[in-house]
């Protein structure tokens, strides 16, 4: 008989081995610390497990945001990979009384919400930006590590994903806000404002690339332009870089199932897109 109910953080000692074998090593649910933050807070978010002889034999993390729950982690053991299993998770989401939304789904999932009739939005897009001194730099010199030259700025305050265990954030001067990452070169932006003005300061900074993920309805993507700013398929940056996969892109898929409102615009926050572990 399997129990589907949703996790206390007293179950994190019996959720350890099922991380282990479905995540790899150093993947941030292997620390407690990272879990209590993501699943800790019944009004951000809370985890369904599905256990069996007191073994968990599925996950489903599930993010409470902007009038969405946003399933992320779902990882099943292969003897429990049946879509009844999954249909029960799901219908525990539900629960939460929020419609559910999802983004960076498997082929798996993309087969499952097409025969579930959820709705597709068009993937999420990429922009990226190269520090014009390092223009025509082969990629693996625009990944080089880097050192932050503009002193302590303000981390970001308003928004829990700051909060982040491992994540290193800070505030621009325009009111832009980015993710940090000098050991791979570059900086990847959340909340985007005056884009030429904010990879500018990031660049005087010392960084040698910037990004930017989102929703294609974003009326900012008027302004990033050429030559200054690339669409994600004309860049060498890439989108893995936690071990930097060269040549990869992001392809971030959306679902839901009802549909998103008009004008909703999709962030890193919204989903496990923006996690440490992808970024």
């Amino acid at each position: 008989m399997i129990e589907i109910r949703v996790a206390e953080m007293a179950d994190y000692d019996l959720l350890l081995p099922f991380y282990k074998n479905a995540y790899r090593a150093g993947h941030p649910l292997l620390n407690a610390d990272f879990y209590n933050w993501q699943f800790g807070d019944a009004a951000c978010g809370r985890s369904i497990i599905a256990v069996e002889n007191q073994l968990v034999v599925g996950h489903l993390g599930c993010l409470f945001a902007d009038g969405f729950t946003w399933l992320t982690n779902l990882s099943l053991t292969e003897n429990h990979r049946s879509g009844s299993l999954v249909l029960s998770m799901y219908s525990r989401a539900k629960a939460f009384g929020l419609p559910l939304a999802t983004t960076n789904a498997s082929a798996a999932l993309v087969a499952l919400y097409r025969r579930l009739r959820w709705y597709r939005q068009p993937n999420l897009e990429r922009f990226c930006c190269i520090n014009p001194r390092l223009a025509g730099a082969p990629v693996l010199q625009l990944m080089a590590p880097v050192s932050h030259r503009c002193g302590r700025l303000p981390t970001p305050a308003k928004h829990r994903y700051w909060q982040q265990p491992g994540l290193q954030g800070i505030a621009l001067d325009n009111g832009s806000t980015a993710v940090l990452q000098p050991n791979c070169g570059g900086a990847r932006l959340v909340d985007l404002k005056q884009p030429a003005e904010t990879a500018a300061q990031l660049f005087e900074c010392g960084y040698s690339w910037v990004d930017y993920v989102t929703s294609w309805n974003d009326p900012i993507i008027d302004q990033l332009q050429a030559p200054l700013w690339q669409p994600e398929k004309e860049s060498i940056v890439p989108w893995y870089i936690n071990p930097i996969i060269l040549g990869s892109q992001s392809e971030i898929t959306v679902f839901s199932n009802t549909p998103l409102p008009r004008d909703f615009i999709i962030k890193r926050y919204h989903s496990d897109h923006g996690r440490v572990p992808t970024l």
